[in-house]
């Protein structure tokens, strides 16, 4: 399975190398690396996590810790997974696969999240992976929920099953962007529910979104699965972005 997986991305790469001119998404140069969208200069400039961080005050945490010996951590969130800070050579690799539609791109980042989660997860059993839904009507827009896709590649890595039926959005949001904390989290608030067929009595969920700001969105998230039985959740996303993460 693993060989025609490797197979098929070949091609695909091939083909997107050929349709797409190589050029890197971060810096635009022209190059002759192995990934179409991103030269190897930049590939060396990214700057990668290599441990989970604390949900409310953003510090590391050993693997093995759910409390933040700092802050005390989240009651809704235990830790955060994330591939780095959300800085400028992180943006615009995540908005070519969010806005352009460069899978590869989304492809390449997650990986190594799965690769630092499944280098740190220890021995807690996981019960299942849920991403952050999108509006309908945006993720028709948009053409596919990069959430989901995040997590098809953490379910691959990670051997841990989605649930895409758990949460489900019911209310269109507004952009988050230029939104102050209270903003968003008042903007947040009611946008999902719980599918009432759903088990999450003591359930261990890791939830996935590409990127985190205030935390609004995955608080509100957190909060409904903690409502409804979840005893554990975990943040895993692309970037981290700010320094004000607040539950």
């Amino acid at each position: 399975m693993n060989k025609i997986r490797a197979t098929a991305e070949h091609i695909y790469n091939s083909l997107m190398g050929f349709v797409y001119p190589p050029q890197c998404v971060i810096c635009d140069s022209l190059h002759e690396g192995d990934k179409f969208f991103l030269c190897d200069k930049c590939s060396r400039s990214l700057d990668f996590y290599s441990d989970p961080y604390c949900f409310k005050c953003k510090k590391p945490l050993d693997s093995s810790t759910d409390k933040c010996p700092a802050c005390g951590g989240s009651r809704l969130i235990s830790k955060t997974w994330a591939c780095s800070s959300y800085d400028d050579f992180f943006r615009p690799l995540i908005h070519s696969f969010k806005y352009q539609g460069i899978i590869p791109a989304g492809r390449f980042l997650s990986r190594k999240l799965a690769d630092l989660m499944a280098n740190r997860l220890q021995e807690k059993k996981i019960d299942m992976i849920i991403p952050v839904p999108l509006h309908p009507l945006r993720e028709r827009k948009r053409g596919f929920n990069q959430s989901v896709y995040i997590a098809e590649e953490l379910q691959n890595e990670l051997d841990i099953l989605i649930d895409l039926d758990v949460l489900i959005r019911i209310r269109r949001t507004k952009d988050q962007t230029g939104l102050n904390r209270e903003q968003r989290k008042k903007n947040m608030r009611g946008a999902f529910k719980i599918n009432p067929k759903a088990d999450l009595e003591k359930k261990r969920i890791i939830l996935v979104d590409d990127v985190t700001t205030s935390g609004a969105t995955a608080s509100e998230a957190a909060r409904i699965l903690k409502e409804a039985g979840a005893r554990e959740i975990q943040l895993a996303v692309l970037a981290i972005a700010g320094h004000d993460i607040q539950e």
